[in-house]
């Protein structure tokens, strides 16, 4: 099981970090084609989305399936609306887990209802409790959210202008890099109701290996000073080994090729698939077999109308675990930081413990 997980991690953050430039990547004029069709799909007011991410190792080591669909409104500008619905599922060596839940963001709040969950054996009230979550709407105000994010002082206008600078600054970034390259016209054909043309492209290595470090340096930039002091050095050090580890993970691996397909009319995104096996040797693992990655992503229903509405029977997030995140708060002092414990601050009553 742990191999299993650090290889599909390693895997979701080399193309996670592709995809996640590939959305954000603002081109020159009348250069990057996939680029442009992913910022004409994000000019849309309101589009559909469903995919698949998927991985297995040989000889039933190891799966990973997500399954996901869902819509964007994005109409107003300062209120976007989503829904996200996701099936997980994860296998290793006869454990079986799976996990089923619904997201709707709405104006203010984010409702979250549990269709179905693995039995984690936590115990007996443990799991009834969980239980009674299954198949019920939970509604999680802006201010809870907040709260448990330890952001209560950052106002709505704040985060508004410093996401803005950042796009602006992400902008900045990007502009003149193309990370991918079209390397092969695969033709027209029907994906869905939409006509589109398919292409084979790559990322380039180089870029890639340029722009990790100026991507994680704007973000560190925005991120609260606790935790980018907490994570400064191990990032330094990550740093510092990644242009090796790319360089070690394109000569196993043969660089990283994707399939994208962009509709004729309005040069949107379609569709993005990502589908490779990968001998054991590759990861230097043993075994019969091969290692599967699928990343699948298909996008539709462009501009069309979007119905998102708050579950009427949704229970505030406060009634069912407000106790619980009372008790918790009082285990540690307001004043108390990580860096800074003194065991004479403690409130060691609360636990209650025998002497």
């Amino acid at each position: 099981m742990k191999s299993f997980i650090i290889i599909l991690l390693g895997v979701l953050v080399v193309i996670g970090v592709a995809i996640g430039l590939l959305i954000t990547q603002v081109p020159p004029a009348q250069e990057g084609m996939v680029e442009k069709g992913v910022e004409n799909l994000f000019a849309l007011d309101s589009f559909k989305h469903q995919g698949k991410i998927s991985a297995s190792l040989p000889e039933g080591q190891g799966a990973f399936s997500l399954d996901f669909q869902g819509s964007l409104d994005k109409s107003e500008p300062e209120n976007w609306l989503s829904v996200f619905e996701l099936d997980l599922a994860v296998a290793s060596q006869g454990t079986e887990l799976s996990l089923s839940m619904e997201l709707r963001v709405l104006e203010d709040a984010l409702y979250i209802k549990i269709a179905s969950l693995p039995n984690l054996g936590f115990g007996s009230e443990i799991d009834e409790f969980l239980n009674i979550l299954v198949g019920q709407w939970i509604k999680v105000d802006l201010d809870t959210l907040k709260e448990l994010a330890g952001n209560e002082g950052y106002t709505d206008s704040l985060a508004l202008e410093e996401t803005k600078q950042f796009l602006e600054d992400l902008k900045a970034l990007l502009v003149d890099k193309s990370i991918f390259q079209i390397e092969n016209d695969l033709g027209k054909e029907e994906v869905g109701s939409d006509k589109a043309n398919h292409y084979l492209v790559s990322i380039d290595k180089e870029v890639l290996k340029e722009l990790i470090p100026e991507y994680v340096a704007l973000a560190a930039k925005y991120a609260p000073v606790e935790q980018a002091a907490l994570y400064q050095e191990e990032m330094d050090t990550a740093l510092e080994q990644m242009p090796q580890a790319i360089d070690n993970a394109w000569e196993r691996i043969g660089g990283i090729s994707f399939d994208a397909w962009l509709t004729t009319k309005g040069d949107y995104l379609k569709r993005l698939k990502y589908n490779q096996s990968f001998e054991p040797a590759d990861f230097e693992l043993t075994g019969s077999g091969t290692i599967d990655i699928l990343f699948d992503f298909t996008f539709s229903d462009f501009d069309k109308e979007v119905e998102i509405l708050a579950p009427s029977n949704a229970l505030p997030f406060e009634e069912l675990f407000g106790g619980l995140l009372t008790g918790l708060d009082q285990l540690v002092p307001e004043e108390l930081e990580a860096e800074e414990f003194n065991p004479e601050d403690f409130d060691w009553e609360i636990l209650d413990l025998e002497e």
